[in-house]
């Protein structure tokens, strides 16, 4: 696994690695006499290995999740069904509450139910019986239509004889009586027609297309369409007596399902599993709702919790294997998985709160543990490797090494990343199998011969 080193730490560290091998190199005058010698070396191979990254740091182990229990009705506590440290299922009964003021409670809503029941089957049945008056004026509407269709029908009959009788009064086809019978049974048939209008006009008032549109409908294309949209205007009122009381009776309805819900919620249940931490009522005492019961953990499953600085964060990832150690049992290897990542950096100490869900079943951790925490960043790579002390570092922070060819050296310049283990990764400059010098010289030049030994 990889442990990230800041570049700037690893130019330190190469340089103060540089220095014993400086004071090494400082030969003395009768060493100095004899460089007609060829400096002798030792070398290594470049490999690469299949390594992956990983973040290292300590962390605390914390609850998965604490349940405190409040009851959510109010009544003598009955009975209590478990103590402290007992290990509860979620669903488990813990206590029961009394329920006697719940039942008496029950017994009203139920007959409230029966009224209400009642009020909203009196308007179903008045709003059905407006609909059948409605059907009975549409044939009352078109009866009068036919009766002033034959009133129209008896008046043109009666204006064509009177205009007949004038005519023939002109010329003495008949008397001034008789003409007068006439004109005086033309005026009745007039009189009827206009009387047979007025009352198809009653009638109407409220079946008139100018009627649909003031209630903000259009007017249907068919007879069907209007006839129900008609029906639909008139009886709004009777329609909405009938929401009133169906509303009424759902809101008894809803009052007697919550006093159920009360009543099931006497009996008090875990929410979910774990270990009963406390208790802090006992049988008698009153429970009210802004009392705690119960305090109940879950350790099945814990978390790990750690703070990770700012610019480390970018390396860590949801779903990132975690690998925790104990401090007392550093065999022990326990895998987890990054599940929480905090949106938020304390501005005071520049961290992300981090968390590690680990299965806990073994109860291998304890919350209030302090372990040691490695994740995994990233995911198995093949980088180059590299002896740390075959690396040297210039006056201007350039890091590079001694290729060895032909027992010659090349000076060339690397890119070194990070240290794993005792290796350092090199991402730029060097090829799987190149041989370098080891322990290289400051003083060391390109181009310079040397001998090779074991």
């Amino acid at each position: 696994m990889l442990s990230i080193m800041n570049i700037k730490d690893l130019t330190r560290f190469l340089l103060l690695s540089a220095f014993p091998i400086m004071l090494a190199c400082n030969r003395s005058p009768q060493e100095n006499s004899a460089q007609f010698a060829k400096e002798q070396i030792r070398t290594v191979t470049v490999i690469s290995k299949t390594i992956s990254l990983e973040f290292q740091s300590f962390g605390t182990v914390v609850y998965f999740n604490k349940a405190d229990v409040f009851p959510t009705t109010e009544g003598n506590i009955e009975s209590i069904d478990v103590e402290e440290g007992m290990k509860v299922k979620k669903g488990r009964v813990l206590a029961k509450i009394n329920q006697q003021k719940l039942l008496i409670r029950k017994d009203q809503i139920e007959a409230e139910v029966h009224s209400k029941q009642a009020l909203q089957y009196l308007a179903q049945e008045k709003l059905q019986e407006g609909i059948k008056a409605m059907d009975a004026r549409f044939i009352t509407i078109k009866n009068a239509e036919a009766n002033l269709e034959q009133k129209r029908i008896e008046f043109e009959n009666i204006s064509n004889t009177y205009e007949n009788k004038k005519k023939l009064f002109e010329i003495g086809g008949v008397t001034e009586e008789e003409l007068e019978n006439v004109k005086i049974q033309h005026l009745s048939a007039q009189s009827k027609l206009l009387q047979t209008e007025g009352e198809l006009e009653i009638q109407k008032i409220g079946f008139r297309d100018e009627d649909i549109m003031k209630a903000g409908y259009e007017v249907p294309n068919t007879e069907e369409e209007r006839k129900q949209l008609l029906i639909k205007i008139n009886t709004r009122m009777l329609e909405a007596e009938k929401k009133v009381a169906e509303a009424q009776l759902n809101a008894v309805l809803s009052e007697l399902k919550n006093i159920d819900l009360l009543l099931k919620e006497t009996i008090i249940t875990s929410p979910i599993s774990g270990i009963i931490g406390s208790r802090y009522l006992d049988i008698g005492e009153k429970a009210t709702p802004d009392k705690q019961l119960f305090t109940i953990f879950n350790i099945d499953k814990i978390y790990v919790q750690i703070d990770v600085s700012e610019k480390d964060l970018v390396k860590i990832k949801t779903g990132q294997m975690a690998v925790i150690i104990h401090e007392e049992d550093v065999t022990k290897k326990i895998e987890g998985e990054v599940k929480l990542i905090s949106p938020f950096i304390n501005p005071e100490t520049r961290t992300a709160r981090v968390k590690i869900l680990v299965d806990n079943n073994g109860r291998d951790l304890t919350p209030g543990m302090f372990v040691r925490v490695t994740i995994i960043t990233g995911k198995p790579h093949n980088h180059l490797l590299v002896d740390q002390d075959s690396i040297l570092t210039d006056n201007q922070n350039a890091t590079y090494v001694f290729l060895v060819r032909n027992n010659i050296l090349f000076k060339r310049e690397v890119t070194a990343e990070f240290i794993y283990k005792d290796k350092i990764v090199i991402t730029k400059g060097l090829e799987k199998g190149d041989i370098i010098c080891k322990k290289p010289s400051l003083f060391y030049r390109d181009g310079l011969e040397v001998e090779v030994i074991p």
